[in-house]
């Protein structure tokens, strides 16, 4: 398969709580990421999420995910178990409104994070801490 391969829980190296990373994002997992929005959002608990028409990608890539067990089979994913991934992450969603002066600091490690479709211009500050081997 033309997947994006990755281990199927990484070990946070800090806390040492097994986590799922999945940084990977392309076409074919953008409509993934979409219906997967679309059924959180359907929700009681996630109503308040803002409708969204489309989740969209301006790169070229296409795979999809393949994880890795811990004795080195590959588990391709079929469309339905990367919905349901995806689900599952985004169950999770918190929403932050920006306001000025605004300081948000959180655990690149642990938590995933994404923007929203919002005006411009907008200014990113990043401060990074001692690397960390994963």
């Amino acid at each position: 398969a033309n997947n994006i391969v990755q281990p199927s829980i990484l070990v946070h190296p800090e806390t040492k709580k097994n986590t799922m990373q999945l940084y990977s994002f392309s076409h074919t997992l953008a409509p993934c990421v979409f219906k997967a929005y679309q059924k959180v959002r359907s929700t009681k608990e996630k109503a308040h999420l803002p409708l969204v028409e489309g989740v969209f990608y301006e790169g070229s890539d296409t795979y999809g995910i393949t994880l890795v067990n811990d004795d080195g089979s590959l588990l391709d994913l079929t469309e339905e178990q990367m919905v349901e991934i995806y689900r599952a992450i985004l169950s999770t969603l918190e929403l932050h409104t920006w306001q000025k002066d605004d300081i948000l600091l959180f655990d690149n490690m642990l938590y995933g994070h994404m923007r929203m479709p919002g005006g411009e211009p907008r200014k990113l500050h990043a401060l990074f801490a001692e690397e960390v081997d994963s």
